[in-house]
């Protein structure tokens, strides 16, 4: 009896030394990796998926990346919101214009009604909650209708100019310039010279949101680039594709993520 609880003793000495050993190896909680980082789907044969470039960018940036599927269970929605530190809004196929008043141009591609509500809904609490949202090229664009702005619908027949918004190559490498403005948010993170992006998108804010401004330009026909809140809630938009940058090396485009899981931080007060 003696030897069965020397035993145990030393057993449970040896599994607190390796928890000790554990925990130590452990970042510090203001590292971002318990900031949860919640991630739009998108719907492809009634699968919610998304690109694992995003969920990858979300990793390398130090948080968590947490999948919102969809549903049209607006409490289940909430639910998952308040479950996370941060938003991203991923791309897709095209808003629907009868959201922001308008009826369908001919160039309008697929519209998914599903989608579309779900991601209204998102935006607008998790807005209303305060979370921090990054939205990206569908993402910005919902961003842009969801608090009252508008959209070209097809930007090569309604603001034609010689920049291909749309290439035919893999979005890992940069197609054209951008020109963020001094003093926003992502002149903080690219600086004011022009930068790079990759571009897959025929679609881009027209007229802007109350409450928001442009964060970056297309210099060459004043394609919205980067959109940011004025009034005070922490959202932002980029009409770009940081993570396919992101996969390719860039560092810049890294460090958008790392904006986003630095706010999320903020948010959950870690």
């Amino acid at each position: 009896m003696k030897t069965t609880t020397v035993i145990m003793s030393a057993l449970l000495l040896l599994s607190s030394a390796t928890f000790t050993s554990c925990s130590s190896d452990r970042r510090p909680a203001d590292s971002g990796e318990n900031t949860i980082v919640g991630i739009s789907c998108a719907l492809t044969d009634n699968n919610s998926r998304i690109g694992r470039k995003y969920s990858e960018a979300v990793i390398k940036a130090g948080g968590i990346p947490f999948l919102l599927p969809i549903t049209e269970d607006t409490a289940a929605l909430t639910g998952m919101l308040e479950k996370i530190d941060a938003l991203i809004l991923t791309g897709g196929e095209d808003l629907n214009p009868s959201i922001y008043g308008e009826e369908p141009h001919p160039a309008l591609g697929t519209v998914d009604t599903l989608r579309d509500g779900y991601d209204l809904y998102l935006v607008r609490k998790a807005a209303s909650m305060g979370l921090p949202i990054l939205g990206i090229c569908r993402g910005e664009q919902l961003i842009n209708i969801a608090f009252g702005g508008t959209l070209y619908q097809d930007i090569p027949s309604q603001k034609p100019s010689g920049t291909d918004h749309y290439q035919s190559f893999t979005n890992l490498r940069p197609i054209h310039a951008i020109h963020p403005v001094e003093g926003t948010w992502l002149a903080g993170i690219a600086g004011t010279d022009p930068y790079m992006v990759n571009s897959t998108h025929h679609q881009a804010v027209k007229d802007i949101a109350p409450g928001f401004k442009a964060a970056a330009w297309s210099p060459a026909d004043s394609i919205v680039e980067a959109l940011e809140c004025t009034d005070g809630r922490p959202i932002w938009g980029v009409q770009f594709h940081p993570e396919g940058l992101t996969a390719g090396g860039d560092t810049t485009a890294l460090s958008i993520f790392r904006f986003i899981v630095a706010k999320g931080r903020e948010y959950s007060g870690q």
